[in-house]
């Protein structure tokens, strides 16, 4: 059958396979027979039709021109106008992928085709491709041929393009809630010391046992990126305030953060830097400046990453406190059915004294965390779930349980339910709990708070 084939096709009257053929309609049969394009070979197609018929008139669309675009293929396969054409229908009628494999043979047969390389560069915008897009405006930019009308389109939107490389946002909240613990004060209130080898009984005053009541709670966050073709910049400060009717458990923290994000092939370094300093009753509290590498492996479904931090932990005005804490932790996050996403990460923890005088020395632990969010209607629920473990290295104080090396555990746990009222505001509610336990007993503590408010985005 493929033999009758070609010898009718070549109007090979005496139907012999033996017969010469001409060498060039030879390989240009053989293409035709296995589906292939082979350009530049004499003879065979008919010659491609004028064009002018099938460019967008009043009349006509880019809908009903496709089709019979389409149908022209055979004939025009070594017409740059025609897959210019073809590329152009196919990008004005959604057809992303398909555009952008015509415009492509189109540049392939005429570099430089103007129309062709316009279209190409919004075939790569809409298919996510910003920066190749960017970088094929701007050569066109430079061109000396460019129409006047056309140079000012391709200006303005290159702007636009542009524009969009550059985002940034600003978040303000306020909320109102009760908090059984405001000043984050021991559970117990009685205390067995170990005074001249006797115990002794101690009572907390009542300044320092838990304080309950309502809070306010403002805060502010503001962030700004920046994109470039082979990394991204990442620039957030927050501050937020709780007050309430206790002068003496007002809190204000300020925090910022710069984070740059390296693609590497498919996979991702995420570097960040960054401090947060924390008042309480109106006096500097502490200060913390830390900085984190993080390897994220980007695929489809679950992504893992690596991760190691360093934290310098400054205390104002109780400088023994200071520490230097490193970490190396492992993760996984994964996006699931019905808009869920959910993480877990696990990692070890050790704390170094700067003083060696600190109570308790050096210490070390481990720590795990989960998180979880999900769309619940037409709001988002989202929780959080942390416990870490921590052993000192040497006895804490000998007037507290003989001198025992201390152990804390601590925990959290974080739930937020966020639900739109408007186009940019939401109202929340958030419930949070924190509980740290201990082998001595003034670490003891619990606290847990329910807030509900507002979310504006500007």
């Amino acid at each position: 059958m493929v033999r009758a084939f070609l010898n009718r096709l070549f109007n090979d009257d005496k139907g012999r396979w033996g017969r010469p053929i001409n060498s060039a309609l030879t390989a240009r049969a053989r293409c035709i027979v296995v589906g292939i394009a082979c350009l530049g070979l004499p003879g065979l197609a008919r010659a491609c039709p004028s064009l002018d018929a099938y460019y967008p008139t009043s009349g006509s669309s880019w809908q009903t021109l496709l089709p019979a675009l389409t149908l022209l293929m055979p004939e025009c396969l070594d017409s740059p106008e025609y897959f210019a054409l073809l590329g152009a229908a196919q990008l004005n009628t959604n057809n992303i992928p398909q555009a952008l494999e015509s415009l492509e043979r189109s540049l392939l047969l005429s570099p430089n085709n103007g129309a062709a390389q316009v279209d190409y560069a919004q075939a790569l915008y809409s298919a996510g491709q910003i920066f190749p897009a960017l970088e094929i405006t701007q050569a066109l930019l430079l061109r000396e041929d460019l129409p006047p009308n056309l140079l000012t389109t391709l200006q303005e939107r290159q702007q636009l393009w542009q524009s969009q490389t550059r985002s940034r946002g600003l978040v303000a909240e306020m909320a109102a809630g009760f908090d059984n613990n405001l000043n984050g004060a021991p559970s117990q209130s009685n205390f067995t010391l170990t005074l001249s080898g006797e115990p002794v009984a101690l009572t907390l005053d009542k300044l320092y046992q838990p304080i309950s009541g309502p809070y306010a709670n403002v805060r502010i966050a503001g962030f700004y990126q920046q994109q470039a073709p082979t990394h991204t910049h990442d620039w957030l400060f927050a501050a937020r305030n709780r007050s309430s009717q206790d002068s003496n458990s007002e809190l204000l923290q300020f925090d910022w953060r710069y984070a740059l994000a390296l693609p590497v092939r498919r996979n991702q370094w995420e570097l960040t830097a960054g401090t947060s300093h924390l008042m309480y009753g109106g006096s500097p509290l502490y200060s913390v400046f830390e900085s984190r590498a993080k390897f994220r492996v980007r695929r489809e479904g679950c992504q893992p990453y690596y991760e190691l931090a360093t934290q310098y932990q400054f205390y104002h005005g109780q400088n023994q406190l200071n520490g230097l804490e490193s970490s190396a932790a492992t993760g996984l996050e994964c996006g699931l059915a019905q808009q869920q996403q959910i993480g877990v990460e696990a990692g070890v923890l050790h704390n170094e004294a700067i003083d060696q005088a600190r109570l308790g020395a050096n210490r070390g632990g481990w720590k795990v965390a989960l998180r979880w969010q999900m769309q619940f209607g037409v709001g988002a629920l989202a929780a959080q779930f942390g416990y870490t473990t921590l052993s000192d290295a040497q006895g804490y104080s000998e007037i507290l349980a003989n001198g025992v090396s201390r152990q804390i555990n601590s925990r959290y746990l974080q739930l937020q339910y966020s639900r739109p009222i408007l186009q940019n505001l939401s109202i929340m509610v958030n419930v949070n709990h924190q509980g740290q336990g201990s082998n001595i007993g003034p670490f003891v503590s619990q606290n847990t708070a329910m807030e509900v408010g507002f979310r504006l985005n500007l």
